[in-house]
């Protein structure tokens, strides 16, 4: 068996290090393209809500197109109201310094947050009856029965890796 100097061995060591660097830094590099065709074909896809309504309840050309000016007055809406919920929690947190602010102040300014959210929440509410209003009498049972498991999913949508609430498993807490 050869003996090999320390500085061999060192040396030895920083050229495979050197070259799994260099391979790991090309995999990363041409795997990046892949990552930005899959962000772009996400956005290509239509909207849950709006795929729901055309391939699963049957809504027509027409009524898609009545739900993108529905989409667009929406937004402008929700647009102000994200806007006014923002500065009422700007004017809350910066009270975190003012020694001089009393409980009563700041539960009445927590509450106009509460308020802004709520409208937030009207104004979604609203919406979903808009979209409702829409369907023909055979279309309405398709979507009041797949609606209300898509707007869970997109309020609350499931995590990768949470299973607990999955049938058939169960949490460690309940071990």
């Amino acid at each position: 068996m050869p003996n090999f100097s320390k500085t061999q061995v060192l040396i030895f060591i920083i050229v495979i290090l050197l070259l799994v660097n260099i391979a790991m830094v090309f995999s990363f590099g041409m795997k990046q393209p892949e990552r930005d065709e899959k962000n772009n074909d996400r956005q290509r896809r239509p909207n849950p809500i709006a795929f729901t309504l055309k391939e699963k309840v049957g809504f027509s050309q027409q009524q898609m197109e009545q739900i993108d000016q529905l989409k667009k007055q929406h937004r402008e809406k929700m647009h102000l109201l994200f806007e006014d919920i923002r500065k009422a929690k700007i004017t809350f947190y910066s009270n975190v310094n003012n020694a001089e602010i009393n409980e009563k102040a700041i539960e009445e300014l927590s509450v106009n947050i509460g308020k802004k959210q709520q409208a937030i929440e009207l104004q979604a509410f609203r919406n979903f009856r808009d979209i409702r209003a829409l369907c023909t009498p055979e279309q309405l049972p398709k979507y009041d029965s797949l609606m209300p498991q898509v707007i869970q999913n997109m309020w609350f949508p499931e995590r990768h890796g949470n299973n607990k609430h999955k049938e058939g498993t169960k949490d460690r807490r309940d071990s």
